[in-house]
């Protein structure tokens, strides 16, 4: 799913365990968030020190029933290396290891 997507599919997606870069789509769909500010979060990850080993972890044991991103990370080797701007490159190799990608059309 990307997070384009209109707001109103994400009430049923099974599951209230999702990551989303959509924080809006997340509250409209009555979905728990997560992390409210993914690009804030991979910042102070990146350039502040703050460590990602809780994150690492709930990607690494399968704890969210779904990520939405708005373009495909794990298709792109430059992301495992350098990041993007809302996931460090950690968290992108354990979304690469656990999670694939599935397109969505709108």
């Amino acid at each position: 799913m990307t997070a384009r997507q209109p707001t109103n599919l994400m009430p049923s997606q099974p599951g209230d365990r999702i990551l989303s870069e959509n924080v809006g789509a997340l509250v409209l769909g009555g979905k728990r968030v997560w992390v409210s500010n993914l690009f804030v979060y991979s910042q102070l990850i990146e350039r502040a020190g703050w460590k990602d080993a809780g994150m690492k972890q709930m990607i690494d044991s399968r704890s969210f029933d779904l990520v939405v991103a708005s373009r495909n990370f794990l298709g792109n080797k430059n992301y495992l290396v350098l990041g993007a701007d809302r996931f460090d490159p950690e968290a992108i190799q354990a979304l690469a290891q656990t999670y694939h990608a599935l397109p969505i059309t709108p």
